[in-house]
């Protein structure tokens, strides 16, 4: 079983049917073993970029999407996670995932 991470942008390009999604990685994710994941730190990321207008995207109906495309939300952030703990540098490892990024 192959385990992807997609990025942010990546993400969006798919539920968009973005032209500059590359055919790289349509490939990897089309594989019938890929386990393709989107963290919820891209949906943290989104939500940011919509509130300060950079963005325009439904992020509810983006939530649904997800996994209707087959995608699984990878929820490592934990509600314990604050704010100090990022800035101290406890951030998560998952070294255990190749990130598809553009």
């Amino acid at each position: 079983m192959t385990r992807l991470l997609l990025d942010t942008h990546l993400v969006l390009w798919w539920l968009n049917g973005d032209p500059r999604l590359p055919q790289a990685v349509v490939e990897r994710v089309q594989v019938p073993e890929a386990e393709v994941f989107v963290s919820q730190a891209s949906l943290w990321e989104m939500a940011i970029k919509v509130s300060i207008g950079r963005l325009q995207v439904d992020l509810p109906e983006l939530e649904r999407q997800v996994p209707l495309q087959g995608f699984r939300w990878l929820r490592y952030l934990s509600a314990k996670l604050s704010a100090c703990d990022a800035v101290r540098g406890n951030i998560f490892n998952i070294n255990c995932f190749p990130l598809m990024a553009q």
